[in-house]
């Protein structure tokens, strides 16, 4: 349901592949395509301050167009002036307690909110790659929040110095008619094959 926009002439085209979505209501989301570094993060809501739970930078594929993840890096440094803007995100939405997972992006320069919400991100960049990397155990205070607790700090807090990156290749449309796939390379946690 997406069509990108390069200059008036291609406005008939956008709406008609639109028609199909909008059936109902009859409205567009018109947004402006930015460009730039993105990153996910995680955060709990904790005595009116956000604490980081999980920070990663998504890897775009550029070449196919626009839109298409192709994986992420864990984790990702956040700068003051990035948690800054999450907080003041989260004060004006009002949140206080709980989940709390905010999309940015760097265009031109200037680091934009795409999304925010109360909860947390996709499973991968934190049940995955964060307690590969940081050893940080995002789902379990997640589990704490949702049994009536609160996070616990000990489980957000960096307990490994390493690094860990998720791929999605693509791959040529077809049948495979049989996967050859290592064993077991060095820093390979796992390969996940979905039909």
């Amino acid at each position: 349901g997406i069509t990108l926009v390069n200059s008036p002439w291609e406005w008939p085209k956008a709406l008609h592949n639109a028609r199909p979505y909008s059936q109902y209501n009859r409205q567009l989301l018109v947004e402006q395509k930015l460009s730039g570094s993105e990153v996910a993060m995680d955060f709990f809501m904790y005595k009116e301050q956000l604490r980081l739970a999980n920070a990663a930078w998504r890897l775009f594929y550029h070449r196919l167009g626009f839109g298409l993840e192709a994986g992420h890096i864990n984790p990702w440094h956040p700068p003051q002036e990035v948690i800054d803007i999450a907080q003041s995100a989260a004060d004006v939405l009002g949140v206080t307690f709980g989940p709390f997972k905010v999309d940015m992006i760097c265009h031109n320069g200037q680091w934009i909110v795409l999304e925010c919400a109360t909860r947390l991100s996709g499973g991968f960049d934190h049940m995955v790659t964060s307690p590969l990397a940081t050893g940080r155990d995002v789902t379990k205070a997640m589990l704490d929040v949702a049994l009536g607790g609160r996070p616990l700090l000990k489980d957000l807090s960096i307990k490994k110095n390493g690094y860990a990156c998720a791929f999605a290749p693509i791959l040529t449309a077809g049948h495979v008619a049989e996967w050859n796939l290592p064993e077991k390379l060095p820093g390979q946690h796992d390969i996940i094959i979905t039909d």
